[in-house]
């Protein structure tokens, strides 16, 4: 867009931060891997319709290296498919970065729990991303799904570099925490907030009033000032007896009631009738500086916006300080029957606002099965396949060499970096989930080509076949591991 306002196509005013332009994933029947309505949104400034102004843009933006195409769309919607890279340079890609694909550059500080609970060393390679900045504050009520939930949030936060800390109402039953692996930092009810708080805000009450500014010497205060319309015994801020230029007693102010703000701090205001409160005084006139700002009505309270403490932050994207209490639907059952691995997949595969199936009744037993409609099953026996084909390579005398394989389960393997941004964004961790299933059913479509097969040799395509199912292997694994669910070798 500022190329084209450079050039002189479009008379708008560029935005300074590119944030400001909206660019997101496409919708139900849009295309490309992004789109953007910024056509829309500067047509009305640039006095043209909005298809006007995305056919100006267009050929700006597919002149960039990193766009291979540009679709316009409805009114003015544009569509950008990226140049992806090669499938070599993806799959290299992957190989080299492990289970950590996907995740941002660095290391929180902050150590995964392995398979057992306990915290990884340092070496071990399982230790995960930092982002300096965000840190948020998790708190769960004390229910085995809210707590599996935040747990495989926290890895997944974790991966993209947020600094993380759980909290539950209590401290969880030892069953969850032997057989699902669950790990808390602390049981209670946390701190109000991890940002410090401003001065004077306890939790729960409301801010301290400000004492009233003390006069100056030789001059009288305005809100002591004696006010004209007042009978003798009123309201008044004067009284009888003192003379002109003196100043009247206030009146003591009654004990404000604990925990509300007294209304009588607004002053008596004029025109009032005898025995009555006074009047609201008039707005002052547009420029008038000799009067204060309109006092509020007496027995009204301030609504000035205040701090509301407690974990009340629900907001999709990590701040500094926030605070969360995400509340899934509750399991119908024990899921502990099930083990780990079924019962981690059978509180996370779902939606958090979908009834998780634990109880026989209602078909949990099969993730517990090995068979097809079983999608835990189909995500592990992927992963162990993948594994036998590393070794059945080995017995055949070659091994996996990065090569150019043109397959759809690239792009599967493309998108799990965008996948775990998501989730982590929108506290998901079934995004992760789903997503892995659909690497598994690409990866077991595509085994059965990546071995020799009779008399065949092996050639640098069967090579780069076994590269590209190691990937898969890889991301798998790693997805697994964001779950807290194990990847195993045979099956």
């Amino acid at each position: 867009m500022r190329a084209a306002a450079d050039a002189g196509e479009l008379r708008v005013r560029v935005p300074e931060d590119a944030r400001a332009v909206p660019v997101e994933r496409p919708r139900a029947g849009g295309c490309g891997d992004y789109a953007t309505s910024v056509a829309l949104r500067v047509a009305r400034e640039a006095r043209m319709r909005p298809l006007e102004v995305a056919e100006v843009l267009s050929p700006w933006l597919a002149a960039q290296p990193e766009i291979a195409r540009v679709d316009i769309s409805g009114p003015g919607f544009l569509n950008l498919t990226l140049a992806g890279a090669t499938a070599e340079a993806l799959v290299r890609e992957i190989a080299e970065a492990g289970l950590r694909y996907g995740h941002v550059p660095g290391d929180t500080g902050q150590h995964v729990p392995n398979d057992t609970g306990q915290l990884a060393p340092r070496d071990s390679g399982q230790h995960v991303p930092r982002d300096s900045g965000p840190h948020v504050q998790i708190h769960v009520p004390c229910e085995v799904r809210a707590l599996v939930v935040a747990d495989s949030v926290r890895r997944i936060l974790r991966s993209q570099g947020t600094l993380v800390r759980v909290t539950c109402d209590a401290v969880p039953d030892a069953a969850w925490v032997d057989v699902l692996g669950i790990c808390v930092d602390a049981p209670g009810r946390p701190p109000a907030a991890l940002a410090t708080p401003k001065p004077g805000l306890a939790s729960g009450t409301l801010a301290t009033p400000r004492p009233a500014a003390v006069p100056a010497p030789n001059r009288p205060s305005a809100a002591l000032a004696p006010e004209p319309g007042f009978a003798s015994g009123d309201l008044a801020t004067s009284e009888p007896g003192f003379a002109s230029g003196d100043l009247a007693p206030p009146r003591p102010a009654a004990a404000p009631a604990p925990g509300r703000p007294p209304a009588a701090l607004a002053p008596p205001q004029p025109a009032a009738a005898p025995g009555n409160l006074a009047a609201p005084r008039p707005a002052p006139a547009p420029g008038d500086r000799s009067t204060s700002c309109p006092a509020p009505t007496p027995g009204s309270q301030d609504t000035t916006p205040r701090p509301t403490p407690g974990p009340q932050n629900t907001t999709p994207r990590p701040t500094p300080g926030s605070q969360e209490t995400p509340r899934p639907t509750p399991a119908p059952g024990d899921p502990l029957r099930l083990g780990r691995d079924a019962a981690r997949w059978a509180l996370l595969h779902p939606a958090a606002h979908d009834r998780a199936r634990v109880t026989p009744e209602q078909g949990g037993d099969l993730y517990v099965e090995q068979r097809e409609s079983n999608p835990l099953f189909r995500v592990q026996y992927a992963h162990a396949r993948c594994r036998a084909l590393t070794r059945n390579a080995a017995d055949l005398g070659f091994t996996a060499v990065p090569g150019d394989t043109p397959h759809p389960l690239l792009d599967a393997l493309a998108d799990y970096p965008t996948v775990l941004t998501l989730a982590a964004r929108h506290r998901a961790p079934d995004r992760v989930a789903r997503h892995l299933v659909v690497v598994a059913d690409g990866l077991l479509a595509y085994q059965h080509a990546v071995l020799p097969r009779g008399e065949e040799k092996p050639s640098a395509a069967h090579r780069a076949r076994l590269a590209l199912a190691e990937a898969a292997g890889t991301v798998l694994a790693g997805g697994l591991s964001l779950l807290g669910i194990s990847a195993p070798e045979h099956l």
